[in-house]
């Protein structure tokens, strides 16, 4: 039995928010006492599932993923970055992702939809 899930927000207005989409987990705060994640990207659930997956491994074994700060060890060559956020009433840890050329929202030259990871989400 899975301790954890993933919720993927398909809603089509949501989606069409700038591409952007909302997919988080549930579960982490009951079993790990760890933030659940959420990420905004529209990526295929075939590429983050393993990050995902791989992240709370790794706070099954100690890691603690902190809101404002880079992490390595997630990505394969490039670090990324955590935001603290609200999905509904509860708070939830953004993994932001670095742009093909490995640069965050708010550096020059971000392309999108990677520049909007860091907007607010519309209530769907």
């Amino acid at each position: 039995m899975a301790n954890w899930t993933v919720h993927y927000v398909f809603e089509t207005e949501l989606c069409e928010f700038g591409g952007l989409c909302n997919y988080h987990t549930h579960g982490l705060k009951e079993n790990y006492d760890h933030l659940d994640f959420q990420v905004v990207l529209p990526l295929n659930p075939k590429t983050i599932d393993p990050i995902l997956g791989m992240m709370v491994n790794q706070i099954k074994e100690g890691r603690v993923f902190e809101s404002d700060k880079k992490a390595g060890q997630v990505l394969r060559g490039f670090d990324v970055l955590f935001k603290e956020f609200h999905d509904g009433n509860r708070k939830v840890l953004r993994l932001i992702l670095p742009d093909p050329n490995g640069k965050f929202p708010g550096d020059e030259g971000c392309q999108e939809p990677y520049s909007r990871q860091l907007e607010e989400l519309p209530l769907v």
